[in-house]
């Protein structure tokens, strides 16, 4: 079961990740997230996360600011792009997520889960 308090880290779970590279898809982000090393966050969450529950809070966490939203441009180029414009479930293969000077900001503020605090080490 997935109490409240695993669900409140989960946007924190998911700005951790995308702090590594510039833009991520949502497939990366997960394996990222199931990762059992000490880049994942698999220990803290009852399963293996998947795109149920990733998919509502990146798109929050792009209502919010914190992370961004873009798309396959021409040639390798990323295009930034709102959510009213595409369908995050549908176009998942076009879209990438960067995160944000804000999304950083509020992963600086955050205090991880139990048994991970050495979190901004890694």
């Amino acid at each position: 079961m997935i109490t409240s308090e695993k669900r409140r880290h989960l946007p924190m779970f998911i700005l951790d990740v995308l702090r590594y590279d510039e833009a991520e898809q949502l497939r990366s982000i997960l394996s990222l997230l199931n990762n059992a090393g000490c880049i994942g966050w698999r220990d803290c969450w009852p399963r293996d996360f998947t795109s149920e529950d990733v998919i509502p809070v990146l798109a929050e966490l792009v209502r919010l600011g914190q992370v961004r939203l873009l798309a396959d441009g021409p040639g390798d180029d990323l295009t930034p792009r709102e959510l009213t414009e595409v369908n995050i479930s549908q176009d998942l293969d076009k879209l990438w997520f960067e995160l944000t000077e804000s999304g950083r900001q509020a992963w600086a503020q955050w205090e991880p889960p139990a048994g991970k605090e050495n979190v901004t080490t890694k």
